[in-house]
């Protein structure tokens, strides 16, 4: 078994407890020894994993409730472990695995909601444009970063409520929420990123300019 193997064992074990099995005959040292290990590095990995995802995903957190959210982030961890050393990279699919989580179809709209949310983790860590670049067209459409968004849900709608300074304010904006579909416009302005809630007739209009922009470009 060459290297590349030896890690891809040792990765299905963190994943998924299950595997630990196949990973044992390739360490030296006692068993028992080495399956404790094993569970402590495991354990510390998803920590760091529901941590980053957390991060990334305040709002859907908020929504769930931590409980929920560990569990989630652990259910996510066995099919979805990084692919890369950096965790700001990690739970990009997570709004996929939402739509298709048995638990959490009850709330039909949290994978948009999470794709809203990893819009703007996006947009935090875009690049930033030149300073000298100048625009002839709508300059938001250009930074990079920026993304338009159309869901059946009022997912800005509920990303901004959710940014309330306390529980009175944000149940005041629920509880006047119109559940209707929705476009967004997610960019980021100085070092703060922006949504807008859009008409959806508006979303799309912007989305298809935005997306000639960019072939202009290509």
């Amino acid at each position: 078994m060459d290297l590349s193997q030896q890690q891809g064992v040792f990765a299905s074990a963190l994943q998924d407890p299950a595997n630990t099995a196949f990973l044992l005959p390739l360490l030296m040292g006692e068993i028992e020894t080495n399956q404790k290990r094993i569970g402590l590095y495991r354990g510390n990995v998803v920590a760091n994993a529901q941590r980053a995802l957390s991060a990334i995903y305040p709002v859907l957190q908020e929504i769930v409730g931590e409980d929920f959210f560990a569990g989630l982030a652990r259910a996510f961890w066995k099919i979805q472990a990084p692919d890369s050393g950096d965790w700001n990279q990690y739970g990009r699919q997570l709004p996929y695995f939402l739509a298709e989580f048995e638990h959490a179809q009850h709330l039909p709209y949290l994978s948009d909601v999470a794709r809203l949310e990893w819009a703007v983790h996006q947009a935090v860590y875009a690049a930033d444009e030149p300073e000298n670049a100048i625009r002839a067209e709508p300059d938001v459409l250009w930074r990079p970063g920026t993304q338009i968004l159309i869901s059946s849900y009022p997912i800005a709608d509920i990303w901004l409520a959710h940014q309330a300074s306390d529980s009175d304010e944000l149940s005041q904006r629920l509880e006047h929420m119109r559940w209707v579909e929705q476009g967004a416009l997610i960019f980021r302005e100085s070092f703060a990123v922006k949504v807008l809630a859009l008409p959806v007739e508006q979303a799309q209009v912007l989305g298809e300019y935005q997306q000639t922009l960019k072939e202009k470009t290509t």
